[in-house]
């Protein structure tokens, strides 16, 4: 049976971690947020091949502006990192990642939401997203996704 007096220290403390860390905040004019998830509905990557279209189409490449934490949204275990292999030498890890970048196609401000579907903590993630448009004046969301 616990007891209301219970203190280890451990167990007071409230977790609050932050999900993402602003990078870098441009001055935007009513951008557009793009949104495809690695893991949500995509036949045949026709989802990941619109948005390169999308991104090859932009004046310049997009800057990242938002990294989402994935230590806090990701099963490695299900997600695991791309080793990088020369001459069978590991040359290193590409973890996966969530992020947010900004681009300019046609004089429009881009927010292209991208990289993998969270595994944990969806309704944080998505609430933060939905702030994270609200705060940088978003006028629309557009989600990317292909159904067979």
């Amino acid at each position: 049976m616990c007891s209301d007096s219970f203190s280890d220290g451990w167990h007071d403390t409230v977790r609050s971690v932050s999900l993402y860390d602003l990078v870098k905040e441009p001055a935007l004019d009513a951008p557009i947020l793009l949104v495809c998830l690695d893991g949500w509905i995509d036949a045949g990557g026709a989802a990941q091949a619109a948005l390169q279209q999308v991104i090859a189409s932009c004046a310049s490449e997009p800057e990242l502006m938002v990294d989402f934490d994935t230590e806090e949204l990701l099963d490695y275990r299900a997600r695991r990192p791309v080793m990088h292999l020369i001459d069978s030498v590991n040359t290193g890890l590409t973890w996966p990642t969530i992020q947010i970048h900004h681009a300019k196609l046609s004089g429009t401000d881009l927010l292209i939401l991208f990289g993998a579907e969270p595994d944990h903590r969806w309704k944080e993630f998505s609430s933060t997203v939905a702030d994270l448009a609200i705060n940088f004046g978003c006028r629309m969301m557009v989600g990317f996704g292909a159904y067979p």
